[in-house]
C-alpha cells in the first residue's frame, strides 16, 4: 500500500475530514434486525467472549461480504453489518432484484506499489433507472449493542485506509450511535428518525501550533489530491480528539475534554457505521475504504517512541509558564501539550531606599531582574514584580512662605515667595510675581446734565499694563453728585495687592433753557427760470445752541445752503429740513419749469404751427409766465435760413418766407423748451 506523505494534502484533508467527520449529526439512520444464523450471537455473548480492550479488525479478503442482497451481512470478530443502499434495483419487467451501493471489489493499482490492497470496499452514488448519477445513502450498520463488549472508558483509535475519486462535498467514513428502521419509498431511500445516546461531537478549528495552513476544504474535489491512498487515525481519548494522516499526528483539540466523557461512556451502547452519507441531499463520500481497525485504549501511562522529544510551543519567561507538545503516545497516539514553569526572578545587588526632596524624586528599597529587567520588591511571600513606578517616592514640592508689597496707583507692587524647605540654591527657591500698579482708571463720563438726582458714573479700573481690576480690589463712594458743580468719585484699594485711594472728577451741568425753532415759509414754489429760481428761508432759534442745519430730501430738484436759501434744479417736489437743539421743522418745495405761448396778434397759435407766404412776413409774440424768467431762441442752421428768415428780438419773432419748406423755431426758458413750427408756401 501506497503512502503519499504529502505535509499540505494531509493537512487540508484532515481539516475537510474534521469538519465533515465531527459535524455529522444522524438525522436518521437504519438498523438491520439479522437473522438467528447471522453469527453475530448476542450481545451477552460477545461480551463473555472477546477481550475488551481487544483490536477489532476487519478483513475483506475472505468474502464474507455479499454486497448485492437486501439480507446480505458482513461478521467481524463478532460484529455484523448489514449493507444499506440508497436505492432498489428492479428488473426489466420492474420486479425487485436488489440493490446498488457499497461494493466489494479489488484495489485499484494506482502505481506498481499500490496494487497489495486486494479487496476493498467501495462506496459509489446511487444511480436512477436511466443511468444518471443521484445522490444517495450508502453504508453499512452493524446490530445495535454490538459494541458492548468493548471498554471505550480511556479512549478509542479509528484507523482506515482511504483512496477518494474526484468530487464535490462529501460525508463521514464513520460514526457512533443508536439508528433506528431504515425505509425505502419509490427508488430513492429515506431515513425515518434516529436516536443517538450522545450529543454528537463536532470539532472546532483549534490547529497545533505551526501547523496553520491555507487548504482547500472540498479537498477530495481536486484533481491532484485524489486517486492516492491515505492512512487517517481518529484517536479519540479523556483529553480530547487527536487525528493523523499517514502516521503523521496533524489536528489535536484540547477543548474537547467534556464532550469526550459522554462519546467514550456510550459508545457501546450504540452501533457502528461504516459509509458516506446518512441523508439522500448528501452526495457522500466516492471511493476506496482500506484497513478498518477500532481499538479501545487500555489504561496505561504515556510513552513515546525512542529518539522523539517534546516541542516547545512557548518559552516560559520569568512570570509566565511557557508550553511544550509531547511526542505521540506510543500506546494510544494522543499528543499532550505539558506546561513549563516560570522561571522566576534572579534578583540583582539591591538599590537602597532615597528620599525625595522638592524637586525631585525618591525611591524605596528595591531590586532588578538580571534576566527580563523588572523591578522587585520584598514582600511577605518573598520578592515580587511591581511596576517601575511603584517604588518612586513624588516630590516634594516647595512650601512656600509669602512676603507681599502692595502696589498703588502710581507704584507697582510685588509678591516675594521663599521655601521653607530647600536650599537657597535650589532651582524654585526663591521666586517673584510683580503686581502692576492700577494706574488707568477712568469715569464712564466726565460731564453729565443736571437731573435732580445723585449722578454715579461707572468706573473703570485697569493697570499699567491694561489688565481689568476687578471690583474685589477696590470700593468707589461718591461726593457732591447731586447738584449743578464738580463732583468726585473716590476709589479705596483693599485686600491683598493693591492699597491707596484715587479720586476722580466730573461735571454736573446746568439744564438748559427750553429751545424752539421756526421757519419763516412751511411751502415755496420754485421756477426753473430767471424769475422765481431762489427762495431764502428766515428761521428764528431759541435755546443753547443757535446753528441751524439745513438738508434737501433731493438735490437733484431743489438745494439749499447753510443759509436756508433753496435754489431750484429741476421740476418735481423736494423737502428742505431744518434743525436746531434737536427741534426740526421742514418746508415743502414745489419746483415748476416756466410755460411760454405763442400768438399771431391777438389769437393763439394753433398746434404751435404757422404758415406764410414766400416773400410774405408774419409776426408772432412769445409770452413766458413768469414774466421775468427770461428766454432765448436756437439758432437756424444753413439749411433753414434758405427756407425763412426769422428773428427773435423783444418777445417778438419775425418770420419773413424765402422758399417753399418748413422751419422748426425753438425758445427756451429755464428748463422749458417749445417749438415753433413755421411752414413756407
Amino acid at each position: 500500500m501506497r503512502k503519499d506523505n504529502v505535509w499540505k494534502q494531509a493537512m487540508a484533508l484532515v481539516l475537510s475530514a474534521a469538519l465533515v467527520f465531527g459535524n455529522s449529526t444522524p438525522v436518521s439512520a437504519a438498523t438491520g434486525d439479522p437473522a438467528a444464523n447471522d453469527g453475530a450471537g448476542t450481545v451477552a455473548d460477545a461480551a463473555g467472549d472477546s477481550d475488551a480492550y481487544a483490536e477489532v479488525t476487519f478483513d475483506f479478503e475472505d468474502g464474507q461480504m455479499t454486497v448485492s442482497g437486501d439480507d446480505a451481512y458482513y461478521t467481524e470478530n463478532g460484529i455484523a453489518f448489514k449493507n444499506q443502499c440508497s436505492r432498489k434495483v428492479t428488473d426489466e419487467d420492474g420486479n425487485p432484484s436488489g440493490s446498488e451501493g457499497v461494493e466489494l471489489v479489488d484495489a485499484p493499482i494506482i502505481s506498481g506499489d499500490d496494487g497489495g490492497h486486494g479487496k476493498v470496499l467501495k462506496f459509489v452514488k446511487g444511480k436512477t433507472n436511466d443511468g444518471a448519477k443521484e445522490s444517495g445513502i450508502d453504508f453499512l450498520t452493524s446490530v445495535n449493542g454490538a459494541l458492548a463488549k468493548y471498554d471505550y472508558s480511556n479512549g478509542v483509535t479509528f484507523s482506515f485506509d482511504i483512496c477518494p475519486e474526484v468530487q464535490g462535498d462529501w460525508d463521514y467514513l464513520f460514526a457512533f450511535g443508536k439508528f433506528q428502521q431504515f425505509n425505502v419509498t419509490g427508488t430513492i431511500g429515506f431515513i425515518a428518525g434516529y436516536e443517538a445516546p450522545w450529543t454528537p461531537f463536532f470539532p472546532g478549528d483549534y490547529w497545533l501550533e505551526g501547523n496553520n495552513v491555507n487548504s482547500d476544504y472540498n479537498f477530495f474535489g481536486l484533481e491532484q489530491n485524489a486517486n492516492k491512498w491515505y492512512t487517517m487515525s481518529y484517536i479519540y481519548t479523556k483529553e480530547g480528539l487527536t487525528i493523523t494522516v499517514n502516521g503523521v499526528p496533524a489536528v489535536t483539540y484540547r477543548d474537547t475534554a467534556d464532550k469526550m466523557e459522554a462519546i467514550l461512556a456510550n459508545m457501546s451502547k450504540g452501533q457502528l457505521r461504516l459509509g458516506k452519507g446518512v441523508v439522500e441531499d448528501l452526495e457522500g463520500y466516492v471511493g476506496y475504504m482500506d484497513n478498518v481497525s477500532i481499538k479501545p485504549v487500555p489504561p496505561h501511562k504515556h510513552s513515546y517512541a525512542e529518539g522523539q522529544e517534546p516541542v516547545v510551543v512557548t518559552e516560559p519567561t520569568c512570570t509566565t509558564p511557557g508550553s511544550r507538545r509531547m511526542p505521540a503516545c506510543k500506546e494510544c497516539g494522543v499528543i499532550e501539550t505539558q506546561e513549563i514553569p516560570a522561571l522566576g526572578h534572579d534578583a540583582d545587588s539591591l538599590i537602597p531606599a532615597k528620599d525625595a526632596t522638592c524637586t525631585d524624586q525618591g525611591n524605596i528599597a528595591h531590586y532588578k531582574c538580571k534576566r527580563c529587567s523588572g523591578v522587585l520588591v520584598s514582600s511577605d511571600d518573598g520578592l515580587k514584580q511591581v511596576g517601575a513606578s511603584d517604588v518612586k517616592t513624588p516630590a516634594k514640592g516647595h512650601d512656600y512662605a509669602e512676603t507681599i508689597t502692595k502696589a498703588t496707583a502710581a507704584a507697582d507692587g510685588v509678591i516675594k515667595s521663599v521655601c521653607k524647605v530647600c536650599p537657597e540654591n535650589t532651582t524654585g527657591h526663591t521666586k517673584t510675581e510683580v503686581i502692576n500698579k492700577a494706574s488707568n482708571i477712568t469715569l464712564e463720563k466726565t460731564s453729565y446734565t443736571y437731573t435732580g438726582k445723585a449722578i454715579t458714573p461707572k468706573v473703570t479700573v485697569k493697570d499699567s499694563k491694561g489688565t481689568v481690576i476687578t471690583t474685589a480690589n477696590y470700593t468707589v463712594s461718591y461726593s457732591n453728585n447731586t447738584k449743578v458743580g464738580t463732583a468726585t468719585a473716590k476709589i479705596t484699594f483693599k485686600g491683598d495687592k493693591y492699597t491707596g485711594t484715587v479720586n476722580k472728577t466730573f461735571k454736573i451741568n446746568a439744564k438748559p433753557a427750553s429751545a424752539s425753532l421756526t421757519l419763516s415759509k412751511s411751502k415755496v414754489t420754485l421756477y426753473t427760470g430767471s424769475a422765481s429760481k431762489t427762495a431764502t428761508i428766515k428761521a428764528t432759534v431759541k435755546g443753547a445752541s443757535k446753528t441751524v442745519t439745513w438738508k434737501s430730501s433731493n438735490s437733484k430738484i431743489a438745494k439749499v445752503d447753510k443759509k436756508g436759501k433753496i435754489t431750484a434744479v429741476k421740476a418735481g417736489k423736494a423737502t428742505i429740513s431744518a434743525k436746531a437743539n434737536g427741534i426740526t421743522k421742514k418746508v415743502t418745495v414745489t419746483v415748476k419749469n416756466p410755460t411760454i405761448t405763442f400768438k399771431n396778434g391777438k389769437k393763439a397759435v394753433k398746434k404751435n404751427t404757422v404758415t406764410v407766404k414766400k416773400k410774405k412776413t408774419v409776426k408772432i409774440t412769445v409770452t413766458v409766465k413768469p414774466s421775468k424768467s427770461g428766454y432765448s431762441m436756437k439758432k437756424l442752421s444753413k439749411k433753414d435760413k434758405k427756407v425763412a428768415t426769422v428773428t427773435f428780438k423783444k418777445g417778438k419773432i419775425t418770420i419773413k418766407g424765402k422758399k417753399k419748406g418748413t422751419v422748426k423755431v425753438k425758445i427756451t426758458s429755464g428748463k422749458a423748451t417749445k417749438t415753433l413750427t413755421v411752414k413756407v408756401k
